[in-house]
């Protein structure tokens, strides 16, 4: 192969030093410099995986800033000193700053670097450019996050860039809408680098002290999300290095969830750039890019590794019926109540949504060690995560023969879920609103349901519903935070007619259960945002393939994840993780509650998950804005809205509904029921459509009908038997 140029690194400003990153970070450029090397698109990517440096002669007019000889002994210690913050911890160095190095690298820092500046810009600052997103998950009244790790040494090639973090569980940036924040402008690569010693870790685990030469792999992995998972792997990624005895090195390029479409650039190239993907797949189906993925079902053959994952995420993994992924974090929804709040008030734990909002309304403004209480805690600013609150009430209605059978349109005939259902949702929001916090449409939980646990914690609110860092928060104290699983619905959706049938037997037997005082009870647990997986790109390098699998098995099945359940950002999503012993703190009675609703959500055959096609942003602004604004409007009013005015709000969203589905089949070639029944894993990839029947049909409620149903049919024919039989003697 020709050699690349690396010479001249300075030229009269004439001169650029190419990264790997800039391949889809600047894909103008690299077609230049494809031209002028007179190389292919593949013999570039080659050199720049042994080398991460080229050099073509591009004009730079905006370059001012000579190359600045990094420092390059053999060994350097760097000291990392425990905090028991899970943000990023200041970095002591034995050895002098190097300058600091372009973003986003996803190699180790070269031994040369060049820093660009406009000639507005101090020497050293980088400028803004596309790799930094405008926008990032956290709350506008948040202040910027800054970043408080020193640059370390250009062989170790560390430093992590602090973005918004996720909205509500993990699901980045939020499918309604991101709200905005600036990112630091700081490198967003991390490797750990050749001959390197590392003492210490970030987040209190156990110290590392070892001393590597030259790796013999380099896995490039790249996260699309906020600071929470970065961190995550950026310690697995520690832990993998030290188990494989310095042999592997994971180098981590971190972007936001809104660069999702570099996931498309990489796989146009005939082997793609990354090794690794590391998404929500929520978003990432949101932007198609999951046929990207490369299926494992034949790649992972561990039995017992698959065995471990608890079903629903094993239904999230997949598409097309085919597993794509592996949960590398995960979510669900649970309820949370004070324990001490709801017993001084001789009250029961809520099992419907009516009896949530009695419950509330008995607390709210009620005293309790000298403290007011609240009666529900919900954040619901708009443009965060309200229609995850409103999944949640409407899927309990809407969703009761399984996860394949959907909760917001009938995969069947993409007719939206709504009529009486929704209408009695939003009641049930209206009551929550009413006896709910004063601020609640002012808060935006970011990163770690940090409104939802000052709430809790503080004692002045007595039930939320949320993820388990809620749980998890709690000190230790005689006043503890329960869990019990989400309310159900005493009432389900007949498809067909679109209104609300009592539960029966037949409807709710099979995913519900019954209760001896409230009878047939629908229970439809909400693995809301859908946590982070692992993809690998269809494209990878073959000859790697087989250290992707092990790293990213060794991701998923993270020791310490068992052991210590802080290094899980919110809920298990593995058998192997239900440890009582990892929760610190925390009494035993309590934790093995908390467990066992996480286990029964999660292994639920009815667990609901979040649309997954190309339209859902799209659909999920629609309800989420049109029943904040209604909600806001009750609030402000202090009453609960007429029938009439909820019903304007359904017919409003229903239309929304129906013309986003139909704008998508006006222009694309795959229609959205398709789209639909290949994410709720009902069609497979050659086109073929499993056997799933009728959803939710009339016929499964002749239990429910009025005497003028099934009863009175099968006593006419009776009646006519009698007649016959009693002419027959005359």
């Amino acid at each position: 192969m020709p050699s690349i140029n690396n010479k001249d690194l300075h030229n009269g400003g004439e001169r650029t030093l190419f990264k790997l990153s800039d391949i889809l970070n600047k894909p103008e450029e690299f077609e230049d410099i494809v031209s002028k090397e007179k190389l292919t698109e593949q013999e570039i990517i080659s050199e720049l995986l042994e080398t991460d440096e080229l050099v073509s002669e591009i004009p730079t007019d905006e370059l001012t800033e000579a190359p600045t000889e990094a420092p390059t002994e053999a060994l350097t210690e760097v000291v990392i000193e425990d905090t028991p913050s899970p943000t990023m911890a200041k970095v002591e160095e034995t050895a002098s700053s190097p300058t600091t190095t372009p973003i986003a690298e996803i190699i180790e820092s070269p031994t040369q670097v060049l820093v660009a500046s406009s000639t507005n810009t101090p020497t050293g600052n980088v400028e803004p450019n596309d790799e930094i997103p405008a926008e990032s998950t956290m709350a506008p009244s948040d202040p910027p996050a800054e970043d408080p790790v020193t640059e370390p040494p250009a062989s170790l090639g560390t430093s992590d860039p602090t973005t918004g973090g996720t909205t509500g569980g993990t699901t980045g940036s939020t499918l309604a809408g991101s709200v905005g924040a600036t990112m630091t402008a700081s490198d967003a690569g991390v490797s750990f680098g050749i001959s390197s010693t590392f003492t210490g870790s970030e987040t209190g685990a156990p110290d590392y002290n070892f001393t590597y030469s030259e790796p013999e792999v380099n896995l490039n992995v790249l996260v699309l999300g906020g600071e929470p998972i970065q961190m995550s792997l950026k310690n697995i990624g520690k832990d993998y290095r030290e188990f494989t005895s310095g042999k592997v090195n994971i180098a981590i390029d971190n972007f936001s969830s809104d660069d999702l479409p570099k996931i498309r650039t990489d796989s146009k190239l005939d082997v793609s750039v990354y090794d690794l993907y590391v998404v929500n797949p929520v978003q990432a189906a949101a932007s198609d890019v999951l046929d990207n993925f490369k299926k494992l079902d034949d790649v992972i053959d561990d039995v017992g590794f698959l065995s471990d994952v608890f079903l629903g995420y094993g239904e999230i993994s997949q598409f097309k019926g085919e597993t794509i992924m592996v949960p590398l974090e995960g979510d669900v929804l649970s309820l949370y109540y004070r324990s001490d709040i709801l017993d001084h008030f001789e009250l029961s734990v809520p099992k419907t949504w009516g009896q949530y909002t009695e419950v509330a309304e008995a607390i709210h403004g009620e005293s309790y060690n000298g403290t007011t209480l609240v009666g529900s805690c919900v954040t619901r600013r708009k443009g965060c995560s309200g229609y995850l609150w409103t999944n949640l009430l409407l899927s309990s209605m809407t969703q009761y023969e399984g996860t394949k059978s959907g909760f917001l349109y009938d995969p069947n005939n993409m007719k939206p879920l709504t009529g009486e259902a929704l209408e009695s949702v939003i009641e049930d929001l209206e009551g929550q609103v009413l006896n709910g916090a004063a601020d609640e449409f002012m808060r935006c939980d970011t990163v770690d349901s940090a409104t939802a646990i000052e709430w809790m914690n503080e004692g002045s609110c007595a039930m939320t519903y949320n993820w388990g860092s809620v749980f998890k928060s709690q000190t230790g104290s005689a006043a503890v935070i329960s869990t019990a699983p989400t309310p159900g619905s005493l009432y389900v959706l007949d498809r067909d007619t679109n209104k609300l049938a009592r539960c029966n037997e037949e409807t709710c037997g099979k995913n519900g259960y019954y209760d001896s005082e409230l009878g047939w009870i629908n229970v439809a647990p909400y693995a809301a945002g859908g946590g982070w997986s692992g993809a690998i790109p269809k494209n990878v390098e073959p000859n790697k393939l087989d250290e992707i699998v092990d790293f990213l098995m060794f991701a998923s099945d993270n020791p310490r994840k068992a052991s210590d359940a802080s290094k899980i950002i919110n809920d298990p999503y593995r058998e192997s993780q239900l440890n009582e012993n990892a929760y610190e703190g925390i009494p035993s009675e309590e934790v093995e509650q908390y467990l066992q609703t996480v286990q029964n959500s999660l292994e639920s055959e009815n667990l609901v998950v979040d649309i997954r096609f190309s339209e859902a942003r799209e659909i999920v602004q629609i309800y989420e804005s049109e029943i904040t604004a209604h909600l806001e409007d009750v609030r402000a009013r202090g009453a609960y809205a007429s029938t009439a005015e909820r019903v304007r709000v359904v017919e409003s969203i229903d239309n929304g509904l129906n013309d986003i589905i139909g704008f998508h089949d006006s222009y694309s070639d795959v229609n959205a029921i398709t789209k639909y029944q290949q994410s709720l894993n009902l069609m497979s990839d050659d086109g073929r459509l499993s056997s799933f029947g009728s959803f939710g049909s009339s016929s499964a409620f002749r239990n429910n009908r009025s005497f003028v149903g099934i009863d009175s049919t099968l006593m006419s024919i009776s009646f006519c038997i009698l007649c016959v039989f009693f002419i027959s003697f005359r």
